[in-house]
């Protein structure tokens, strides 16, 4: 499905075409239209037993880490999961968040669709897009990963030991996907 690219309008920004095709591009006059070729990639923090979240929470504090998150997703659209996006609790500046639920939500800073394969459709055109988890998510876009067509997975592991025994909700990242 995905490698694809858009064409689209120097000046108003509309989108023109699009086709997984290069060559169908050929016949736009590039002073008038942009060829962009949109990336579908995946960011995520782990531990070495892929665990992403607590209880609702990640479980560490990295500033590094965060900063390297904002570097990589700004300016791009973020798809990510309901609870990602409630434990996140804000707007993040200089990027449209695309939330993937089962139910309907409205909130006027963010964008609310079923499904991943909608989120990827009304992401901004413009854009690069940035799967942000969670743990659901981050499966299903990866088992499918020739479907979405994902460009590149960043991995960020952290040190930490995490004792979860005391815990009542463990949100993993499958490493599986690395072997």
């Amino acid at each position: 499905m995905r490698k694809q690219y858009k064409i689209f309008n120097k000046k108003t920004k509309e989108l023109i075409f699009e086709s997984s095709d290069k060559n169908d591009f050929e016949k736009y006059d590039q002073n008038e239209f942009e060829l962009f070729h949109q990336e579908l990639n995946v960011i995520v923090a782990c531990n070495k037993d892929g665990i992403i979240g607590i209880d609702g929470k990640i479980p560490w504090h990295y500033s590094d880490d965060l900063k390297f998150f904002k570097k990589m997703t700004m300016n791009s659209s973020l798809i990510m999961g309901r609870k990602t996006w409630e434990s996140i609790g804000n707007k993040l500046p200089g990027r449209d968040i695309i939330v993937v639920t089962k139910g309907m939500y409205a909130c006027g800073a963010f964008q609310f669709t079923r499904s991943i394969d909608r989120a990827i459709k009304i992401a901004d055109p413009g854009q690069n897009i940035w799967v942000a988890g969670g743990g659901e998510i981050y499966d299903q876009v990866l088992r499918e990963h020739n479907h979405y067509g994902v460009n590149k997975i960043f991995l960020t592991l952290v040190p930490n030991n995490i004792n979860i025994s005391m815990s009542k909700n463990v949100t993993y990242f499958s490493l599986k996907f690395f072997e």
